[in-house]
Formats: structure tokens, C-alpha cells, sequence
């Protein structure tokens, strides 16, 4: 073994600093590499997210502005003979976002918007039909409580449905208010 001089250690050890120092910045763009393939992917999938919403709400801008309809009899009488069912006066406004569950099973809830509201019960938009009578607990998104209400229409509309539902008892003020 030929013994190395000082200067030799130095660049063997100059060399390998080099190595590491190389090594720890592949492993550093590398990460970076990671997180913009990351954000990249975010970014998409919040446009798509954007997208899907704002078609959303234009469909419901549009549920606002149209005309309120019922669903039509089995023998399609004339809308000014049929006589109005409502006990409460139905108001529009801003639509809530809420999750829609059924009250028997407990699936998991199901999104959708309170489009009008009464004393008396909730138009809902949802992105499934529920079947006339079935009992659903309507609930804003974050609360913890929600109301039990009874399907009393439910009606294809633009490719969603529209359910008209009636309360299940008297609601308490605090509890209609996180409805809008």
C-alpha cells in the first residue's frame, strides 16, 4: 500500500463532496419533478371541478328564473282548474347546498340544493330521483342537525330532479334558517 499524500486525500475528498453534493440535487429536482406533476394534476382536476359547478349553478340560475310548475296530472287538466295545494307560501332564493339522506337506511348522503322553501317544506334539486313518499333527512352541508320531510313529486329536469317535500311536523326556527 503506497501511502497517498495530502493532496491527493484532498481531491479524493473534493471529488466526493462533488458526488454527494450532485446526488443530493438530482434527489432535489427530482421532488420538484414530483410536485409540479402534482400541481399540475391539482390544477386539472380543479378546472374540471370548476367547470362542473359552474354549469351548476346555471342550471339552477335558470330553475330561478322560470316559471314555478308542477307536475302534470294523468289527465293533463288545465293548470288554471287545478286548485293550489300549498298551505305555505313557497319563497325563491339563493340556492343552499345540502346533503340529502334517506331516513331508513342510512346510505351515504347524497349532494344537493334547496332551490325554494316554505314553512311547510323544500324544493329540492338533486342528482337522483327518490321514489313519492319515500323519507328523506335534508341537512346544510356542516350542520349537525337536519329536518325529516316526505317526497311529494319528484320530476325529471334538465338531465337532474326536482323534488317537492313536505316537512315531517313543525320545523323550529333554527332549524328552517340554515335552509335560506
Amino acid at each position: 500500500m503506497t501511502p497517498q499524500s495530502s493532496e491527493t486525500v484532498e481531491v479524493d475528498n473534493s471529488r466526493m463532496d462533488h458526488a454527494q453534493t450532485m446526488a443530493a440535487e438530482q434527489q432535489r429536482m427530482a421532488q420538484v419533478d414530483s410536485l409540479l406533476w402534482t400541481l399540475e394534476r391539482t390544477r386539472a382536476d380543479l378546472v374540471a371541478y370548476r367547470d362542473a359547478l359552474a354549469e351548476k349553478v346555471a342550471l339552477l340560475r335558470e330553475l330561478w328564473t322560470a316559471p314555478d310548475s308542477e307536475p302534470a296530472d294523468a289527465d293533463s287538466a288545465d293548470p288554471a282548474t287545478i286548485p293550489e295545494r300549498r298551505t305555505c307560501r313557497r319563497r325563491p332564493g339563493h340556492p343552499v347546498s345540502v346533503d340529502i339522506l334517506t331516513a331508513v337506511d342510512g346510505h351515504a348522503p347524497a349532494p344537493g340544493w334547496v332551490v325554494d322553501r316554505s314553512v311547510g317544506g323544500l324544493g329540492l334539486w338533486a342528482d337522483d330521483a327518490e321514489p313519492v313518499g319515500s323519507l328523506l333527512r335534508v341537512r346544510a352541508n356542516g350542520a349537525a342537525e337536519g329536518a325529516l320531510v316526505v317526497v311529494k313529486h319528484c320530476q325529471a329536469t334538465h338531465g337532474s330532479w326536482r323534488l317537492g317535500c313536505q316537512f315531517v311536523g313543525r320545523m323550529p326556527w333554527p332549524l328552517l334558517r340554515q335552509f335560506g
